[in-house]
């Protein structure tokens, strides 16, 4: 997976990941809230690291993994992700 968003220019990683939890900066025009409403009606549920808690340009999404995730549940992680990114749909 780390693999695969690096090859995502458009996704970017906060550090690189030493464990099953990784974070995904959220980039600064995005509503993180929205986007995290965006995949979870999508099925994915994750993280929203959201300002107060962080400054508006280090806000990002904490994705955790498991042993029992399968191949083609990251795949379409990777997918939406990429999705929404791309899209624009929950701009600031």
């Amino acid at each position: 997976f780390v693999e695969q968003i690096a090859d995502t220019p458009e996704i970017q990683l906060t550090v690189k990941p030493e464990a099953g939890i990784v974070a995904i900066r959220v980039p600064e025009n995005m509503n993180g809230k929205k986007a995290a409403a965006w995949l979870d009606n999508r099925g994915i549920f994750l993280n929203a690291v959201e300002y107060p808690a962080v400054p508006l340009h280090e806000q990002r999404f904490r994705i955790s993994f498991m042993c029992t995730h399968q191949g083609n549940e990251i795949d379409y992680l990777l997918h939406c992700l990429k999705e929404l990114y791309i899209s624009g749909d929950c701009r600031a």
